[in-house]
Formats: C-alpha cells, structure tokens, sequence
C-alpha cells in the first residue's frame, strides 16, 4: 500500500547520518524500493558548531535544497511537488520542507531568502525547531506563544500555499496558530502525549482542535517520543498511539511522519529504517483496522490537508 511519509530528514541522514552515531534509516535508493509515494524531505538549519541554529551564515539550507534540486535533475522518475495536482501524479514524489526558521530575523534580507528557498522548491515549512525564534516559542518554551511576526509568517504562508506544519512549536504557540490559521491544522510528526508524556508531544487539547480543523498528526518513530528513555518501544507500542488518537479525533486525522533520518536518540525495533515500513501495515491489517483504514492513514488523509494547504 502506497505511503505519504510526511516527515524525513533525508539530505541530512544521507550527508551526516554516520558523523551523528546513526545507524542506516533512510536513503534514496531505499525508498525507490519502499511503498512511499511521496516522501516530505527536510532541509535542515543544521550548522557545523552546537548551538548555532541562529546563525544565518553557518546554516546550510540553501546547500541542502541545491542538493536536492541535483538529485532530481538527475532523476527523471522522481517528481517535484509544486502545487496540489502534483501530489496525484503516479510516480515518487518529494516535497521539500523547511524544518525550522530559527535563522529568520524579519528582515528585508530575511523575507529575500525565504523567497529564494521557495524559488529552489521549497512548498513546506515548519516555523520552529525545538528552540525560541523571532516568530515565538519551540518545544522546549512550551508557554511561549507566537509573536507578531510568527502570525505576519503565517499569513505569508497561506498567501503564498505553503504547507504550514507546527511540528516543533510551542504549546502556547501551536495554541496561538490555531487561532490565527485558516488551514486544517498539520503536524507532519508528533504523537499523543497521554502515552508518552514529553512537551514534544501533543495534549488532548490540541489533538481536538486538529480534528475541528479537520487536520492531521503524522504519527513518528522516535523512541523517546513513544515509549521514553526507560525501554525500548515495539511496532505494537506506535500502533498504541494510532490507537489513540484515533479512539480520541477519528482515523481521518492519523497519517504517519516516520521521522527516519533525523532520528538519533534510538529507533523502534521493526521500524529502523524504511525498508521496514511495510511491517506497520501488516500489524494495523492484524488488529481491528480495515484496508480502507490503513489506506487513510498511509496515504488519502494525508492528500486532503497538502492539498489544502497547496491549492
């Protein structure tokens, strides 16, 4: 069954994955192989010191996304997301995303930038990674709401039909976000914080204002974030928090955003790398999910709220 993975820190894994202690996840000869149809590639503000994810110079976007455009240039088979229609095309697809603006400071320079990463294909952004920026709280400032530029940044991104993901946001910020977006509501990857209790994942409350928007939460990998530090978590352990959310908001609004790539705090075991995916499918066929289900979450919820966002 075909798979929308809404979240992989693909450039990243593939050029520093080694230098990060990470065992293989991700890679694009492997997902020509894998059922993912469409694959959300992050660039990522990655600088070469600790700490620097506010330096404009060191971050390496824009190196990111010209290596992203080569890889295409290079490969005719593979599609560009563009604009919603793209998203129906029978062939791979990438749509490339931002993950983080923490080099953004709002200046005219800055919005000039924003312009030129759109221009190199950027169709997705994520306005925080973890830390505090110009546009208000990360996860780890979870009372931090949005500031005037993070609504100004918004707008832009509704104007211009970008993909808007609040991964990564505050609480207070994903709060604020709710109120100022007109969009479903998208979170490419988090899970339910009533089973792994972590800032990084979502509340009862929010996962409610997802579904009144008629959004979606993809559902991700990372160990920390669906068991904890204390164990090692299993595919039965993510099924845990499908199940939950969708006993919560319905199964419309669970998709997956395997996180492969980026994640380095540990995996879980039959979920490592993409080669792996089709175990999930076979463990939510097993239980009480329908074909029909799984195809929501693998791929049809997925397309209802890009498309919303890119068209």
């Amino acid at each position: 069954m075909k798979l929308f993975d809404l979240h992989q820190d693909l450039m990243t894994h593939v050029r520093f994955g080694e230098q990060f202690g990470q065992s293989p996840q991700t890679s694009f000869e492997s997902i020509k192989t894998s059922p993912i149809d469409l694959v959300v590639a992050t660039a990522f503000p990655c600088p070469p010191q600790d700490n620097q994810y506010h330096d404009t110079v060191s971050s390496l976007i824009t190196e990111e996304l010209e290596l992203y455009q080569n890889f295409l240039k290079e490969n005719a088979d593979w599609k560009l997301v563009e604009v919603g229609s793209d998203l129906l095309l029978d062939q791979q697809k990438i749509l490339l995303h931002l993950e983080g603006l923490n080099v953004f400071d709002g200046s005219s320079a800055a919005w000039d930038q924003l312009d030129h990463w759109r221009q190199l294909g950027v169709r997705s952004i994520g306005t925080h990674w973890n830390v505090e920026n110009k546009l208000g709280g990360g996860t780890l400032q979870p009372t931090v709401g949005l500031t005037d530029l993070g609504r100004e940044m918004i707008s832009y991104l509704e104007q211009n039909n970008l993909v808007f993901d609040l991964a990564h946001m505050s609480r207070q910020g994903f709060m604020d976000a709710a109120t100022v977006t007109n969009r479903p509501l998208y979170v490419s990857h988090g899970n339910a914080d009533a089973l792994c209790q972590n800032v990084r994942n979502y509340t009862d409350d929010q996962l409610r204002l997802i579904a009144e928007s008629n959004g979606v939460i993809g559902v991700f990998f990372a160990n920390t974030f669906v068991v904890g530090k204390e164990r090692v978590g299993n595919i039965s352990d993510v099924v845990a928090h499908i199940n939950y959310i969708r006993d919560l908001i319905g199964v419309q609004h669970v998709v997956i955003g395997t996180d492969l790539g980026g994640i380095i705090s540990g995996g879980i075991v039959g979920l490592e790398h993409v080669d792996q995916l089709i175990n999930l499918e076979n463990a939510l066929l097993t239980t009480d999910y329908s074909v029909e289900d799984v195809a929501a979450i693998f791929h049809k919820n997925a397309l209802r709220v890009l498309r919303a966002h890119l068209t």
